[in-house]
């Protein structure tokens, strides 16, 4: 299917014509959804808040409706069984909206589960027929490149010196680093590193060639070098390790040899340059993080089958502690915990039986169909980032969408893979 031309440089039109053109409607109704998540102002009067009312109801509302139109104009749906990842999902979006009838913030929790309904049902009708496989690499490529487009733009501003773009904090190569309204410090560090990972994985395991892998591999360590994130050397480690051990375990093992040595020489100036402009309590909680999930558990216990409602959970708990109204608050830092305070004990059983699933088809899958791995290595960012921050069980997100193609892709392809077809309409 001409697969290995694609690249999630934002420049190239190949690329971005041959996403859209696969993905079809579907795209299209993705594309909203996703610029509804990023395009959004921070509101300077609301600390703790990431958008401004204005921007949810001038740009994010009108967008997640017109995502909304798009998907009615063509609402054909797959038949799904009990095996299927996707009906879980659905069942697990379905609760998330049902939460509404018992959440403390009826107005976030309607909107968090109004789009991560409308992102399943894309998803959904993306994956409904013989062109399945083929609809969802164009979607696949299609987010890639549209995070890449917002990972450049937020550099971009950076360098331009836009006040907004520039975050006061130290990073591990520059003295301030970049953000925007797209991406935080850290999630543009996760994004960065990610990008990495797909392309170090489809070199080593889905046969791209060297001339489109080093040029993929040089913009995502450009973009890395003014993110701020310790975490993001987990999800490299982890992804490098998980990747050269289904290559063949002697690459691992030569990686490894040739790694420590370096490792133990370079790792007192790593430490520092990760510590820099950090307590030493601050580095014992996790920049707090500890904190934060032990007043939620708390919290929790409370309310432990029900929850607070969908997405609002984590709000709920830093509200209870530090006092001010949910709106201000921000959140957790931690998937699992906004889930679990969120939707109780119901919910978050249901999502990470999906998860744990979902990762165990994908390592026997990996196996076999290696041309995939450029998709399949998100499964560790996806996992890390659910611990260290939002991840994919707070609500819609840019990591939701992956995992959604990710579910879809895996129900498709454990049927076995569909030959090469046309294009979808």
């Amino acid at each position: 299917m001409g697969m290995r031309r694609f690249t999630f440089l934002p420049w190239d039109i190949y690329s971005w014509k041959t996403a859209f053109a696969w993905s079809g409607t579907s795209g299209l109704a993705m594309l909203a959804l996703l610029l509804a998540e990023f395009l959004q102002l921070q509101d300077t009067n609301a600390p703790g808040m990431h958008a401004s009312n204005a921007t949810i109801w001038l740009i994010r509302a009108p967008l997640t409706f017109a995502a909304a139109l798009l998907l009615l104009s063509r609402p054909y749906f797959p038949k799904l069984t009990l095996r299927d990842l996707r009906l879980w999902f659905l069942v697990y979006a379905g609760y998330f909206a049902l939460s509404l009838a018992w959440s403390t913030a009826h107005l976030q929790t309607a909107g968090k589960a109004f789009e991560l309904m409308i992102g399943t049902l894309i998803i959904l009708q993306a994956s409904r027929d013989q062109h399945a496989l083929r609809r969802l690499e164009g979607l696949y490529r299609m987010t890639l490149l549209l995070f890449s487009l917002m990972a450049l733009i937020t550099v971009l501003g950076y360098f331009a010196r836009i006040e907004s773009f520039t975050a006061q904090r130290a990073g591990i190569f520059t003295q301030t680093t970049a953000e925007s309204s797209f991406y935080s410090s850290n999630g543009l560090g996760y994004m960065a590193i990610a990008f990495i990972l797909v392309a170090f994985a489809e070199f080593v395991l889905g046969g791209a060639k060297l001339s489109k892998a080093l040029p993929q591999l040089s913009y995502a360590l450009f973009i890395f070098l003014f993110a701020g994130s310790r975490t993001a050397f987990a999800i490299l480690a982890l992804g490098v390790v998980a990747v050269l051990l289904r290559r063949h375990k002697a690459a691992l093992i030569a990686f490894l040899l040739c790694a420590a040595p370096a490792g133990v020489y370079l790792a007192p100036r790593l430490i520092k340059r990760l510590n820099r402009g950090q307590s030493q309590a601050g580095l014992d909680t996790l920049s707090g993080r500890t904190v934060m999930w032990t007043a939620a558990f708390r919290d929790w216990e409370k309310h432990p089958l029900l929850g607070y409602g969908g997405g609002v959970g984590g709000k709920h708990a830093l509200s209870s502690v530090w006092g001010g109204s949910l709106s201000n608050m921000s959140h957790l830092h931690d998937g699992f915990l906004e889930c679990l305070t969120g939707l109780g004990i119901f919910g978050f059983l249901l999502a990470c039986a999906i998860l744990v699933v979902a990762t165990w088809r994908v390592a026997r899958l990996w196996k076999k169909y290696p041309s995939f791995a450029g998709l399949y290595i998100w499964i560790i960012s996806i996992w890390i980032t659910n611990i260290m921050s939002n991840g994919v069980m707070s609500g819609m997100n840019d990591v939701v969408v992956i995992y959604l193609i990710l579910l879809a892709h895996v129900d498709i392809v454990r049927r076995g893979v569909p030959g090469a077809v046309d294009a979808p309409r």
